[in-house]
């Protein structure tokens, strides 16, 4: 188990002091808070304890209601939490040991044969009462389920106008978040030697407590309440009057032999010597049934109140209650907040995360750092939720601040954050103005780890825009940086995007073998959602090489981590993907099956934008199977989200399926409609991949229309853009479109001409269906080319069309076969003709034998 040794820094600020203190469940390291200029406790849990979310999420919601806790004189106060990715910090209040005590726990003020004084006993109970009761009014119905000696403080301050040490409370209910980790029974509570140590949290089958003070309800996994603290308490009590448990009062050592002394109601009772006010008070508080014990503190306070003045003739030490919690201690409790929200981001609670990250400002501290804190972090979320224009408005007033007060490493992040929301606008030529600044200020500052992620956010950028080769530069070149400062999780990042864009270049060996790095750094490293997501990229690369059966199971392997790991994103993302592989190879029924699946999560997480990805993959499959109706009802949803997270890039793409699907229909007017709003909004992002599709579009809807020039014209339109894009097979593919139209208009040395450049360069590209699809149609053309060739010399009224024919047409250059045209021409010519027409053969041979 690693830990922070002497010396380290925990966040830059704790300072740790000595070895740390290692428990059953926690860590604990003694620090010095540089900022607030005091010492501290940190306290996380041992890792082997927060693995599943589950836990982690329980753990993050105890320590929520101990920051609520506040201050009170008698708990051990938590000023905030502090997270590093997913090791979670308590920064708690740094309790003075008593001089000649090991520790500031109760247990080593108990000792056989060395019992406290009663008067003493009482007080030290009079105050566990009034710190659980202080947790109860701010918190109704909290239970700590694990008061213990262990959990009990007593420190060197003492009560106003005593000698009576104060007493804290501490670890208020975190032995919950272990109660839903299946563990063997006890098995952790085993000494070297293997006997039963009772003493420690115990967690088994979601029962959970320390055995030598749990009540029977406890043990039982029935309801629990005040009435079980108060049993703990009633043990507690009987230590302090004796020295020792009342398990080892009677020789109980195993733990069915501690369970049935609480279970049957056979606990000891106090000494003949104790005061029968102070057994009877034990006995009200340790009762075998529930109803029988105290059900509020305030009546446990009151009693030992009155049997300590029967007993002392004294009356109690006031409570001594803090004042409400000044305006200076907002700001733990804000940066509390936002450590415990950034947690729930961790484990993908994002509407919870958002909860605290809102609270914050209604602290209402003043403090711009936190404030920009609070909206950084908002915006991260809003973003994870697919709230993009949001996202964006959070972190454009995080600049704000940043400029205020001056702050350059705020406003470096902020920028690379308003970048990556821009992005997710579909607004990718504005991410990368973002994104540059932010690595122009990286480098200012040499942060290495901001110029890494900057580039590769830069390379993301590049990607949407279909730019994967420039996306490859910049990823390369993160990468480089991830491994020189030695940032696993961004070179984790960097080699999956690297394989993702390969894919997208087509070169699917390369993107395997990056994706293959990326999925063994994180196997090596335990992080299991990468693993999932380079598992899922793997198997999306796998069906690009045609093989559907392996790609299917990869895709569940990424399913079945991202149930496992509670990763609902990850869930949707497979089943997503598993809805495209099987649409691929004619299952489409069975893909819908699957959409509806990922639509169905999406929504139960509100993740907007992928409910809207999921609505557009229905909405093709629909069209697939003939319901153009639901196909156009899902395209609806879509856009209506889109335009609501101000997705335009999206936004155009779904009016382009709008406007295919009533194509489909053979609605062409009503499709144009659709693929010009589409177009209109491409050219506003510009986005030059989305305007080249829409054209392409258009321009079937005008062939189909019969209006030819409109037709060509947004075929030459795309044709520029791909060139300007290096998209060989896309512009291969349109010159393709070209040359088949030209050659239903009959142009077939137009026609000719486009088909044999097209066969070019799908040869050059290696796309051997696309060339023998083409090598047909040049054949086809060249049968009909010594017919087109006479037609358009025929028409010719003048010389210079006659030498434009002769240009356009190689066969002119063949003196056989104008002499073929010769006969032919003056075989079928009218009489009166026949002068005007041997004119124009004449010409042409002179040409010829030029």
């Amino acid at each position: 188990m690693n830990t922070y040794p002497s010396g380290s820094k925990i966040f830059g600020r704790y300072e740790v002091a000595g070895n740390p203190l290692i428990g059953g469940m926690g860590i604990v390291y003694i620090c010095n808070d540089l900022q607030a200029d005091r010492s501290v406790a940190l306290k996380t849990f041992k890792p082997e304890y927060l693995p599943e979310r589950a836990a982690r999420d329980l753990f993050l919601r105890e320590c929520t209601a101990w920051v609520e806790l506040g201050q009170h004189p008698n708990i051990v106060r938590c000023y905030q939490i502090d997270n590093i990715e997913l090791e979670t910090f308590l920064v708690l209040e740094l309790v003075s040991k008593e001089h000649g005590h090991k520790t500031a726990s109760l247990t080593d003020w108990i000792h056989p044969g060395s019992p406290l004084s009663v008067d003493q006993a009482l007080l030290f109970a009079l105050q566990i009462a009034r710190g659980m009761k202080h947790a109860g009014e701010i918190i109704p119905g909290f239970v700590h389920r694990d008061l213990k000696p262990d959990n009990i403080l007593v420190g060197a301050d003492t009560l106003l106008g005593t000698n009576t040490n104060r007493v804290r409370v501490t670890d208020f209910g975190l032995a919950r978040t272990v109660e839903n980790r299946p563990i063997l029974a006890f098995q952790q509570s085993k000494t070297s030697d293997g006997k039963i140590y009772p003493g420690r949290t115990q967690s088994n089958n979601n029962i959970v407590g320390t055995p030598l003070y749990m009540a029977p309800e406890q043990w039982l996994n029935e309801n629990v309440g005040v009435f079980t603290d108060g049993y703990a308490l009633g043990c507690i009590l009987f230590e302090m009057l004796t020295g020792r448990s009342v398990i080892d009062m009677i020789g109980m050592n195993s733990v069915d032999e501690i369970k049935n002394v609480h279970c049957l109601g056979k606990l000891s009772s106090l000494p003949e010597s104790i005061h029968p006010e102070v057994n009877n008070l034990y006995r009200k508080l340790t009762a075998f049934d529930p109803l029988q014990r105290y059900d509020d503190w305030k009546s446990v306070e009151d009693n030992l109140s009155k049997v300590y003045f029967n007993l002392s003739g004294k009356t109690v030490p006031s409570s001594d209650e803090m004042e409400e919690t000044s305006f200076n201690e907002k700001i733990p409790i804000g940066w509390s907040y936002n450590a415990i929200g950034t947690s729930y981001l961790d484990i993908g609670k994002t509407e919870v995360a958002v909860g605290y990250f809102k609270k914050i400002p209604a602290l209402e501290t003043g403090n711009k750092k936190l404030e920009s804190a609070a909206l950084n972090s908002l915006g991260i979320a809003y973003d994870k939720q697919g709230k993009a224009r949001l996202a964006y408005k959070c972190f454009e007033q995080v600049i704000n601040i940043a400029r205020e007060i001056e702050d350059r490493g705020l406003e470096e992040n902020a920028l690379a954050n308003m970048g990556i929301a821009c992005l997710a606008l579909g607004k990718a030529h504005q991410a990368i103005e973002f994104h540059e600044l932010h690595l122009v200020y990286s480098r200012e500052i040499d942060d290495r780890q901001g110029v890494g992620y900057g580039l590769a956010n830069l390379g993301n950028a590049y990607q949407a825009l279909g730019d994967a080769q420039r996306a490859i530069n910049y990823y390369e070149q993160s990468l480089a940086i991830s491994r020189e400062i030695d940032d696993i999780q961004q070179e984790t990042i960097a080699l999956g995007s690297l394989g993702v864009a390969y894919d997208n270049l087509g070169d699917t060996n390369k993107a395997i073998d990056y994706l293959e790095q990326s999925l063994a750094i994180s196997r090596e490293t335990g992080n299991r959602e990468a693993e999932g997501s380079a598992i899922g990229n793997i198997g999306t690369v796998i069906h690009h090489q045609g093989d559907s059966e392996r790609a299917i199971e990869c895709h569940n392997q990424h399913f079945a981590i991202s149930r496992e790991t509670g990763d609902k994103r990850g869930e949707s993302t497979a089943l997503g993907n598993l809805g495209i592989v099987y649409d691929s190879v004619g299952n489409t029924q069975l893909a819908i099956r699957f959409y509806e699946q990922a639509l169905s999560i999406n929504r139960e997480i509100d993740f907007r934008r992928g409910i809207s990805s999921s609505l557009e993959h229905l909405g093709l499959s629909y069209n697939d199977v003939g319901n153009n109706q639901l196909a156009l009802e899902c395209y609806t949803q879509a856009l209506a989200i889109l335009k609501e997270l101000g997705n335009q890039s999206n936004e155009s793409k779904v009016l382009r399926e709008i406007g295919a699907t009533y194509a489909g229909l053979g609605y062409q007017q009503q499709a144009i409609k659709y693929y010009e709003q589409s177009l209109a909004i491409a050219r506003a992002i510009r986005d030059e991949r989305g305007e080249a599709n829409t054209l392409t579009n258009l321009g079937v809807s005008y062939h189909l229309l019969n209006n030819a020039e409109q037709a060509i014209k947004c075929y030459e339109q795309e044709l520029a853009i791909r060139q300007e894009l290096g998209d060989l097979n896309g512009y291969a593919k349109v010159l393709g479109k070209i040359a088949l139209h030209y050659s239903q208009q009959g142009e077939i040395a137009q026609a000719l001409r486009l088909a044999k450049e097209t066969v070019r360069i799908f040869t050059q590209l290696g796309n051997l269906e696309n060339v023998q699809l083409f090598q047909k149609l040049v054949a086809n053309l060249q049968n009909d080319e010594p017919k087109a060739a006479f037609d358009a010399f025929q028409s010719a009224t003048t010389f210079h069309a006659m030498q434009a024919v002769v240009d356009q047409h190689r066969l002119f250059h063949n003196s056989q076969f104008v002499q073929s045209i010769r006969n032919f021409v003056m075989n079928r010519v009218r009489p009166v003709d026949k002068q005007a027409v041997e004119q124009k053969l004449s010409w042409l041979l002179r040409i010829v034998g030029s």
